[in-house]
């Protein structure tokens, strides 16, 4: 794999790493706080948006890897013919 590519994929799971580490801080905070959140007129407990910014994170992990099993694949090269509807 190329150096660059490795880079990136590297920025991008340092980048869902934080964003995993802060849905639990903010879950953890949130429920030892008891935080409530307003969402369209109705309290919500806050560490439900802590529990989604994980599930995300968690998502976005499995996606990347994906990611990365493909562009692992030598034999890929960018072609317009990906970007064209129709056939």
């Amino acid at each position: 794999m190329n150096i660059s590519r490795a880079l990136i994929l590297a920025l991008l799971a340092g980048i869902n790493t934080v964003l995993v580490i802060s849905g639990l801080w903010f879950t953890s905070v949130s429920i030892t706080q008891q935080n409530k959140m307003p969402v369209f007129g109705v309290e919500i407990p806050a560490y439900l948006l802590g529990f989604m910014v994980v599930y995300v994170g968690i998502r976005s992990y499995m996606k990347l890897f994906r990611l990365y099993k493909k562009l692992k694949n030598p034999e890929l090269r960018f072609s317009w013919q990906n970007f064209k509807g129709g056939n």
